[in-house]
């Protein structure tokens, strides 16, 4: 018998919260199949099991909150391996993540010889307890259950060995409306006090992704002296170069304003290093990355997330196109892996999505500088003595005051706003 341990999922985090078990006690698991959902500060994971086996216990309910290390399940192994071949020193296999590996967590999968001894948990010991509770359903079936409000707990299913099928909770859901179509009316309370009780239950709970962005915000805000510059800048270049790489490059057909964009920012930034560097208080350095992990904000469905691609600037513009609607789009499906979210050297926010012209857009933890580009809309200009209305685009750059100076911030925005009205500047690299 086997332990696997909630392993590390990126950047130190030291716990996680189980969205959704994807695997029961009593079922068969492959190696490298997913066992779980997992909410860390970030985003939603899914967390595979190195090995193959028979699923013995879980090490928490859905929606309880796990520290890095502890149980997460318990396996009977297909083939039971020698404490000597199989022990804390054994690399687990891959997971498709850097972070999930025995680097960051080297006793993510022990061998338990005395399983009964081996922690003081009893629940995920004996296996009694919320998670031995767990009705035999898959996760489909589970999650149309709570879809629909029926509590699977205590029901015997029609499926081979009583495993609950659909069906068993199309019918509980028919016989429970029955049942409330019949159930005699009783005098409850008068609207007032009725309205009064649901108010004092309306309070929506402040943790997972939520409560991590409130502190690793109030961190950067407390600890981080910002420093800002707002731009306008014409953008009737930028869109007109995006219709000629739209129709001369069929790989380009489909090409965003914000691909350009994060282009420009990444041009602007091999101008002007400092703002892709990253302060170490402890080791007094300030190390000026020869890369650049362009991190992208995104609205996900439970806040905040901020995807990272890897040395973006050695894309070209149709790789860089692909790759900001692929991790944009994970983000929004919850489909992140925890070596998408880690190691941002500079980040940029798509304001534009949002209706905004200008943001405020506070710094990450390691990084020196950050920008947004609000919505591009019409805008009046002074061209040659004379207002003319033109498309125009706010640009908002931020920086660490403790790494650059305003000189240096206001010396970026130039180049940025200069790259923007005179996009052609691009071509070379594109």
């Amino acid at each position: 018998m086997s332990s696997f341990l909630l392993p590390d999922v990126g950047e130190g985090l030291d716990e996680a919260r189980v969205v959704r078990w994807l695997a029961a006690p009593g079922d068969m698991v492959v190696a490298d199949q997913p066992i779980a959902e997992i909410e860390t500060a970030k985003a939603v994971v899914e967390i595979p099991v190195p090995v193959g086996g028979k699923v013995l216990t879980l090490g928490a309910a859905e929606g309880d909150t796990l520290a890095v290390g502890a149980v997460l399940a318990t396996i009977e192994l297909d083939d039971v391996p020698t404490p000597s071949a199989f022990g804390a020193a054994s690399p687990i296999h891959d997971v498709g993540s850097d972070a999930v590996s025995t680097a960051s967590s080297p006793h993510a999968f022990e061998q338990v010889a005395d399983f009964a001894g081996a922690t003081s948990k009893p629940e995920v010991a004996t296996g009694r307890g919320r998670a031995a509770l767990r009705p035999a359903a898959s996760p489909v079936v589970r999650q149309y259950a709570r879809t629909v409000g029926i509590d699977l707990t205590g029901m015997i299913g029609t499926g081979p060995n009583a495993r609950i099928r659909r069906e068993d909770v199309q019918a509980a859901a028919a016989n429970a409306a029955e049942l409330a179509r019949n159930e005699p009316h009783v005098n409850g309370p008068a609207p007032g006090e009725e309205r009064a009780a649901a108010d004092a239950r309306s309070g929506i709970p402040f943790k997972g992704v939520r409560r991590e962005i409130a502190k690793s915000t109030t961190q950067t805000w407390q600890t981080v002296p910002h420093i800002f510059d707002w731009r306008i800048a014409n953008a009737s270049e930028l869109l007109r170069l995006r219709l000629q790489l739209r129709a001369a490059r069929p790989e380009l057909a489909s090409l965003s304003v914000f691909a350009l964009l994060a282009r420009i920012a990444m041009t602007a930034l091999h101008r002007h290093p400092i703002l892709n560097a990253t302060l170490d208080e402890q080791a007094a350095s300030i190390t000026m990355h020869d890369h650049i992990n362009l991190g992208i904000a995104t609205a996900g469905p439970t806040g905040l997330v901020v995807p990272v691609l890897k040395d973006a600037y050695a894309c070209d513009l149709a790789q860089l196109a692909d790759a900001l609607r692929r991790l944009v789009q994970a983000a929004q499906d919850r489909r992140l892996r925890p070596q998408d979210l880690a190691g941002g050297t500079f980040t940029i926010n798509n304001l534009g999505t949002l209706g905004a012209t200008f943001g405020s857009p506070l710094l990450r933890v390691g990084e020196s500088g950050t920008a947004a580009f609000g919505k591009i809309q019409d805008g009046v200009i002074a061209q040659d003595g004379q207002p003319v209305v033109v498309p125009t685009i706010g640009v908002t750059l931020c920086g660490d005051h403790r790494v650059l100076d305003g000189a240096d911030l206001c010396s970026f925005a130039n180049t940025v706003v200069e790259l923007i009205e005179h996009p052609n500047l691009l071509l070379a690299g594109m």
